[in-house]
């Protein structure tokens, strides 16, 4: 919110210390106070009202995670944790899934266990550790396990290393059963860890951590990228900004755009992070003898990439000196 205020007017007009326009919202609708680390709303006579835990109030406060709505527009409260975590949750559970990139937001503040469904290599460790940051154990310790990892299951100590913290479990890694005592210890009260499962399944999740853990965490579906087709072009032109290249999908051909969303990534988004930066270093060049000259990497090996993605050099319509970083 606006720094240095401690008081803000909500509505339609622009006037308005905070502008919405929306159908329902008044012209002077709400005004929002500063308490503290918190909130409070105050209706402002407005016709459509303010609901806020299932029903109208004139006046509440809220926190990080809480939410009321104005008719049909729901309005989230979010710390700074929390809105610079956003574009990560948006690229790991894809943009389009406004309703689960929210609620996910919300969740991650609220302190559930959390049930990550995935395939590996869908960015599990980097969407937890957002996870954990967005939530008030942030300044206690993010602790990942493998349970059965090098032969050797997770030992009590673990749980004591995350207490008051988060402990991300690779149960997708391994496929392990966890100790019976181990869940117990878990879930003691006195420990205070949340738990992040990542999983392939329900199943293998239950049969991992039991079903009282597993069946109470707040789930989170991840899709895989050979369902995200559509989605390609923007992740690798965001990985490519990332890199401070000056590489654009739209500067591929034709077929190898193509070719570059019909590819079904399986691997996931780690798969594909790796392939941008290989696309950056070939991108400049125009055949794979010079390709491998150039970035050292065996001509074989890279014929081989290239063949398995059924891309061509060059990959660019023009010279890729003019994309290349």
């Amino acid at each position: 919110m606006l720094a240095g205020k401690s008081k803000f007017t909500f509505g339609t007009a622009p006037g308005c210390d905070i502008c919405v326009e929306r159908r329902h919202v008044s012209h002077s609708h709400a005004l929002l106070e500063r308490r503290a680390d918190r909130i409070q709303v105050t209706d402002l006579e407005s016709k459509n009202g303010i609901v806020f835990q299932g029903r109208k109030r004139k006046q509440f406060e809220i926190g990080s995670g809480d939410a009321f709505s104005i008719d049909e527009t729901v309005f989230y409260a979010l710390n700074d944790e929390m809105r610079l975590s956003r574009p990560l949750v948006s690229e790991v559970l894809g943009p389009q899934r406004m309703a689960a990139i929210d609620d996910l937001l919300m969740e991650a503040v609220h302190g559930r266990h959390v049930f990550l469904r995935a395939e590996p290599g869908c960015d599990q460790e980097r969407l937890g550790r957002a996870v954990h940051r967005m939530s008030l154990r942030r300044r206690h310790r993010f602790v990942i396990a493998q349970p059965g990892a090098h032969d050797s299951a997770p030992v009590p100590q673990l749980v004591a290393n995350a207490r008051n913290g988060t402990l991300l479990l690779r149960l997708d890694a391994t496929g392990a059963k966890l100790d019976p005592a181990f869940v117990e210890a878990l879930l003691s009260p006195d420990a205070n860890v949340r738990a992040i499962l990542c999983a392939r399944s329900l199943k293998e999740a239950i049969d991992g951590v039991t079903e009282t853990l597993a069946s109470s965490a707040y789930r989170v579906e991840i899709p895989p990228v050979r369902e995200r087709s559509g989605e390609i072009a923007a992740i690798l032109e965001g990985w490519f900004i990332d890199r401070q290249s000056r590489l654009r999908f739209s500067d591929f051909t034709n077929e190898n755009q193509a070719a570059l969303r019909a590819y079904r990534w399986p691997e996931n988004l780690e798969e594909l992070r790796e392939a941008a930066d290989l696309l950056i270093q070939l991108a400049p060049h125009q055949s794979e003898r010079q390709a491998a000259q150039e970035v050292n990497i065996p001509r074989s090996n890279v014929k081989r990439w290239l063949d398995a993605r059924n891309l061509t050099l060059p990959l660019l319509r023009e010279p890729a000196a003019k994309s290349s970083k």
